[in-house]
This record gives structure tokens, sequence and C-alpha cells, in this order.
């Protein structure tokens, strides 16, 4: 088997169009560890942390034959060594304990760059990720391999989601880079969930759809798999506390509710520990994943009409999916105007979505 002498190397590979080959083949070689192993997951990543300050051999990552040894405890063979920069800040202090209570950990991985950076700095027990999907054609990720990947992992046949197309691949880089398996939940398709809902669709006022896409079938999976209260920790940064507020808001007794059970207690890793949006964006510099945009629906009704008037340059077929759901339902995701009127506003063609970041205090799971 070819041997790939640079994590650069093998990272250029793993961003050509052929990525879907690419993670099936990393897959096949290295199956990744359940997250259940807790001890194993500790371990890779404090191993990863102390690699830090080795120079740069420690972080050559190559692909051995199954027959030669990994260097990482309990896995027979596959991809040993993840690039991290040198130097970087570490979001955990070096003197606070690893078991830090009795609870369970899960780390909630939206695709971005901050769930991500607290998935690669703080260890958890579990992560997962919710996926938004669509029956619509028209929106069918463009990759048949990441396609069928992505069926694997929700257990049903996936089309498309209506999130950047780039989130699928986010997540499998992503899960081989930290060498922890990560969880793909999924709610019924957005267009089946409008109909349940007689045409009514989510707004600022009735933020359904990520109940019924994301906090509920998170909440059936940790039901499945842990059933007890857990900590979950969520990607807010230093200066996002009013959306931590607002979550912390809607705990009862120190918990999170769905329906009448408390399930998860959130903690905020990044405030606490003073992360702002800078020193993330720089920690991944240098770790080349590839990052949507923004994550979670591009046609989000939180977004400002100007950001959506450019999503219908970007991402034309989602877009549409947005406007043909109100055309059918005869209603609006925005109260003050529609989509159709938003896409015949005057293209926008210079935005730097990191100004338009979401303030709704919910959604960025």
């Amino acid at each position: 088997m070819p041997v790939h002498d640079g994590q650069g190397k093998l990272w250029a590979v793993l961003r050509t169009p052929k990525v879907g080959a690419v993670c099936r083949l990393l897959h096949q070689v290295r199956p990744t560890k359940t997250a259940s192993d807790s001890n194993h997951t500790r371990k890779r990543t404090q191993s990863r942390r102390a690699n830090a300050g080795r120079g740069d051999e420690a972080f050559t990552a190559r692909i051995y034959d199954s027959n030669e040894p990994s260097g990482i405890e309990g896995s027979p063979s596959g991809l040993d060594g993840r690039r991290e920069p040198l130097n970087v800040h570490r979001a955990r202090r070096d003197e606070e304990p690893t078991e830090r209570n009795e609870m369970k950990t899960v780390t909630s991985v939206s695709g971005g760059q901050s769930s991500a950076y607290i998935a690669a700095n703080y260890p958890s027990d579990y992560l997962v990720f919710a996926l938004v999907t669509t029956d619509d054609a028209k929106c069918k990720h463009p990759d048949p391999i990441l396609r069928k990947m992505a069926s694997d992992k929700i257990g049903r046949d996936f089309i498309g989601t209506l999130e950047e197309d780039t989130i699928l691949q986010t997540i499998f880089e992503l899960e081989q880079w930290l060498q922890q398996e990560i969880y793909w939940v999924a709610g019924l398709p957005f267009e089946q969930i409008i109909d349940k809902k007689s045409g009514y669709l989510p707004n600022i006022m009735a933020r359904y759809c990520t109940t019924e896409m994301k906090i509920k079938p998170m909440f059936h999976w940790w039901q499945n798999t842990i059933g007890e209260p857990v900590e979950m920790q969520i990607g807010f940064r230093q200066g996002e506390e009013r959306r931590a507020k607002n979550m912390l808001d809607k705990c009862v007794d120190g918990l999170r509710q769905f329906g009448k059970v408390g399930w998860q207690k959130p903690v905020f890793p990044l405030i606490d520990n003073g992360i702002k949006r800078d020193k993330i964006v720089q920690y991944w510099d240098d770790i080349p994943l590839p990052f949507a945009q923004q994550n979670n629906c591009v046609g989000c009704f939180h977004r400002n009409a100007l950001v959506l008037r450019k999503k219908f340059d970007d991402h034309p077929n989602k877009m549409q999916w947005f406007k043909e759901q109100e055309q059918r339902t005869g209603n609006q995701f925005k109260s003050e105007i529609n989509y159709t009127n938003i896409e015949k506003h005057r293209p926008q063609t210079e935005i730097d979505f990191s100004d338009w970041s979401c303030d709704s205090g919910y959604c960025g799971l």
C-alpha cells in the first residue's frame, strides 16, 4: 500500500474531488472505535496534546498495511498521528482533571469550527451530529459515495441536505482526524415535517425545525444509548454569553428538558475559558479540514435578507427549495418579506459571513 510521507500530502488528497473514495478508504483501513470506550478516547486526546511539542516527526501521518502495528493503543491498523500546530492555545487547563464529575459527557458537533474545536481539545465520551435532510432531488448531494456513507450513518436513504454540502465532508474528515466515532442522527426530511404541521412554516416565533430535526432525534439517540443525564458541551464562544443564557433559562433544575424529561446539563467551555472566534480560526488554519462558510440551513429565516440574497447565488438549488415551500403552503418563513422578493434584490457581491453570526441561542448545536 502506498505510504504518504507527510500530513499535508494526505490532506491534499482528501480535499480533491474524489474525497468520498478516500474517506471510504480511511474507514476501511482504520475502523473508528466506539466512543463508549472513554478511557481510550481520553488517552488519544491526551496523546494528541502531548505530541504538540515533539516536532514534525510526531505529526507524520501514514496509512499502514493492516499487518503493521499502529501507534494508537487498541487499534489494529491505520492512520497514526494527527497533525496539530505547534504552540497553539490549549482550551483545557493543564491542571484540570480529566474526570470532572460522574456525568458522561457529550459534545454536540454541528459542522462548524467552534464545536470541532471543543471536540479536539475537550475529551468527551460521545460525539453526536444532527443532519438536516431533504427528499428534494434538486438538492441531491453531488457525491454518490458520500451519499452512501451518510445513508449508512443515519440508517435510511439519504438524498441531500439543506445545509451546505461541505458539511458531510467536514464530519467524515473530522471523525478520522479525531480518531473517535461521531454518531449521526436525523429527523424526518424537512418537507415531511412541514406537512405534519399542516403547511405552517417555521419562523422566528415557532422554531420547530430545530426541535424536530436536531433536538428530537438527538434526544431519542440519548435515550437508546445513554439514558441518564449528561453534560452537553456546546460551542458558544466568548462574546456569545447571551446565547448561553437563553439556553440556560430554559433549563429546569439545571437540566434541559425534552417533554418532561431532564436529559442534559449545558456547559460552555469556550466561554468559561475566554476563547474567542479569532483563536478558533487560528487553530484550524494549520489543520486543513474543510468547513462551510456557515453551518445550519442555508436558507435559515434567522439570517439577514442580504445574506439570504447572497445564498441564492451560492446555493441556488437549496434556496429555491425555501422559496418553493412558501409558494406551495402560502406561508412565509420571515414575516417581513418572502423569499421570492429576497431573490429579486440586487445581488450581494461582497459579504463577510463572519459578520452575520446566528444569535438565536438555540440552533447552534
